[in-house]
């Protein structure tokens, strides 16, 4: 996390994930920011077993509405009323939205489009699905 989003932060953050847990191929789809459309960015993506994905432009515009929609209830669930991130410092938003995602979303927050339960719970049930019935 920063307080910008150059094209460098996304790289990072991307390189980050995919150490993290151990990606070795996946579909990464973004708005069409800057930062995701620049040479940088896509020449990084091409020495990845990563796909981009983006709406076209002039597309339909719900092409990134599940990722909005969590970031507007990740706003009015811990910012809205709550906090004024404009008299904060960066590390204490850091961990702010650090816990929020980390804590509460992935690992407490009932999703109802996957059955009721945390997203955090859903992946492990297919990272375990997948385990299973892949040990041959």
């Amino acid at each position: 996390m920063d307080d910008n989003m150059r094209t460098d932060l996304v790289i990072d953050s991307l390189k980050m994930a995919i150490k993290q847990e151990k990606i070795k191929k996946a579909i990464f789809h973004s708005d069409r920011g800057s930062q995701y459309t620049s040479n940088d960015f896509r020449k990084f993506i091409k020495t990845t077993k990563i796909t981009q994905s983006m709406s076209f432009a002039g597309a339909s515009c719900y092409g990134n509405a599940k990722c909005e929609s969590m970031w507007g209830r990740f706003k009015e669930e811990a910012i809205c009323n709550r906090y004024n991130t404009k008299n904060m410092s960066m590390n204490s938003v850091k961990r702010l939205v650090f816990h929020y995602f980390m804590s509460y979303w992935n690992n407490r927050r009932i999703c109802h489009a996957i059955g009721g339960i945390p997203p955090q719970l859903k992946r492990d049930s297919f990272l375990n699905y997948k385990t299973k019935h892949t040990a041959a």
